[in-house]
């Protein structure tokens, strides 16, 4: 008796495998790009060389991002490319989960039509490539959600369990990662009757029991007055602002994911998706808006949009073409996107400061341009980072002091300044000082489009530019006293090289 062998799919893998191509070919073109993009490499670069380079962790966002980054910094040195590569890893390996999840309670048709339509849509082609750390933390908050609705469906420990754990590392990535607990546990409330396995204390307890030592120190090293003042702010009702991303950055895969929900069958996995995708909605929503938080929906939409499609039955491969098609033409702005203008700005100062030995360096730039610059950063002796110092003294046994006392540019000819015009007011402030600068070079900035759709963005109509100076310290001593004390400003980044 002959027996019939199942053919094998690989579609899946040949679409993982083109995102993969896709990234490793452009990550060289571009550079990090993004303010959060420079913190993260900052503070990985600190955790690696144990305070000694990059700039300390803030509690802005959990750390555990930053850990992997300092890890493999550990082993390779602050590359810049790591980020972004984490970035694409990451995001081919949640392709995978959304294909498992698919799988697991649709069909292998529809697990490739969600991956096609998840790919189509420009937040993630974007954070693809980003140094941001919001494909790892997709990457985590999907695998939770897969194994807790697994272990929903097969009333399994072992499942509920690796829920926990990527629940746990989903909270240590970014708070934004919350809402996952209330959605299980909605999900899991509703589903009680026929569980027997204590889902509850493994999926729900357990991660915020893991969460609480990160908690208290929070509290304790920032302050709750602090915290309240940081994110007071933040709060409101800006769930229309939500919905406009959906419609600007995924508007086919968001539109035919709601199509599903209204006109489609419930099965128990759509309803799953759905109560975790509304729990992630309504609960960010009261956040301030911002475009990167509205990427874990992105592929429950795509799911959910694939169901929708399949239904379409002779229709499915027609429409899925032009859902496909018309989602990446209207990211091919984003697609085509590159620049090199930070990395430049780090190459030309650190030619400019060679050519005319400068061993200090001072730089109003945002985070992701001071990663690229030369040398290693000093502390003013009265900057917040002292204070940390006296908490955990490892980590500035290797950082140099600054002492308005002891002006250590008595010693130079001159000074590199390097300079980006969202810093402009300084420049009002120490107006004398600026008319002894000569500016040596300088190039225009043009942010991502994705950005420029961002109407919530205050920078979205700015025009950006990087400049950098050199000022001669030889000829008068009251400009080497003007330049030290400038070197205390809290805008003002200075590098000994």
């Amino acid at each position: 008796m002959q027996t019939t062998v199942p053919r094998r799919s690989y579609g899946h893998h040949i679409i993982v495998s083109v995102l993969f191509l896709f990234c490793i070919f452009t990550i060289w073109n571009t550079s990090l790009i993004d303010w959060d993009e420079g913190v993260f490499a900052l503070q990985g670069q600190w955790f690696s060389s144990i305070g000694s380079q990059g700039k300390p962790f803030n509690f802005q966002t959990p750390p555990f991002f930053q850990f992997i980054i300092a890890a493999i910094f550990a082993l390779i040195g602050p590359q810049w490319y790591v980020l972004p590569l984490l970035s694409t890893i990451f995001m081919c390996l949640t392709l995978y989960v959304v294909y498992g999840i698919s799988v697991s309670f649709l069909s292998k048709k529809e697990a490739i039509f969600a991956m096609l339509l998840m790919l189509s849509t420009e937040l993630v082609v974007f954070f693809s490539r980003s140094g941001l750390s919001d494909a790892t933390f997709l990457f985590l908050f999907i695998s939770a959600v897969y194994f807790f609705l697994k272990g929903i469906d097969k009333d399994r420990s072992r499942d509920f369990i690796i829920a926990g754990i990527f629940t746990t590392l989903a909270l240590y990535t970014k708070y934004s990662a919350a809402p996952l607990l209330g959605a299980f546990i909605i999900i899991g409330l509703l589903n009680r009757k026929k569980l027997t396995k204590p889902w509850f204390l493994i999926s729900i307890l357990a991660p915020i029991v893991l969460f609480l030592p990160y908690l208290i120190l929070f509290i304790t090293l920032v302050k709750p007055t602090t915290i309240s003042l940081r994110h007071e702010y933040l709060l409101g009702f800006n769930h229309i602002k939500y919905l406009h991303y959906y419609i600007v950055y995924a508007p086919i895969v968001f539109i035919l994911g709601i199509i599903c929900l209204i006109f489609v069958r419930f099965r128990r996995c759509i309803s799953g998706l759905a109560i975790i995708a509304g729990t992630y909605f309504l609960l960010v929503g009261f956040y301030h808006p911002f475009m990167r938080l509205a990427l874990p929906i992105i592929p429950i939409a795509a799911i959910l949009a694939s169901r929708f499609i399949a239904v379409t039955k002779r229709y499915q491969l027609l429409v899925l073409a032009a859902s496909v098609v018309t989602g990446l033409a209207l990211s091919f702005t984003t697609i085509v996107y590159s620049t090199s203008v930070p990395r430049d700005v780090g190459d030309q100062a650190d030619r400019i400061c060679s050519e005319n030995e400068c061993y200090h360096m001072y730089a109003a730039v945002p985070p992701n341009v001071a990663f690229y610059l030369p040398g290693n950063i000093m502390v003013p002796e009265d900057h917040q980072w002292t204070t940390l110092g006296k908490r955990f003294p490892v980590f500035m046994r290797s950082k140099e002091i600054m002492k308005r006392s002891n002006n250590q540019l008595n010693e130079e000819t001159s000074l590199v300044y390097v300079h980006a015009t969202i810093n402009d007011s300084i420049k009002g402030k120490f107006k004398n000082l600026f008319d002894q600068m000569s500016l040596v070079w300088r190039t225009e900035f043009d942010d991502a489009p994705l950005y420029d759709k961002d109407f919530y963005n205050p920078l979205r109509t700015g025009r950006q530019a990087y400049e950098i100076y050199l000022v001669p310290l030889d000829a008068s001593p009251m400009v080497v006293q003007q330049c030290w004390q400038l070197g205390f400003e809290p805008e003002i980044t200075v590098f000994r090289r």
